[in-house]
């Protein structure tokens, strides 16, 4: 199963939108679908740069059984 997330920084700009978020994370857990657990212990890479999950929108699953959701973000 694939997951989706928008990603936006603290003060409300959007930094990437709709991308795979496998590709992002380095540090979490993985649910048994292969998709990441995200959480505020959660850090991601965008653009050679470090952010720390600050705060995790509800995600949702689509008809074609794919996660969609979004993160706020701050830079470590």
């Amino acid at each position: 199963m694939n997951m989706y997330i928008t990603v936006y920084d603290y003060e409300g700009k959007q930094i990437i939108d709709k991308i795979n978020a496998k590709e992002l994370f380095t540090n979490c857990n993985y649910r048994l679908d292969g998709t990441p657990i995200i959480n505020y212990l959660s850090s991601l890479k965008i653009h050679d740069k470090y952010y720390r999950v600050y705060g995790v929108g509800g995600t949702i699953i689509s008809d074609n059984n794919e996660r969609w959701g979004m993160v706020i973000v701050k830079k470590l």
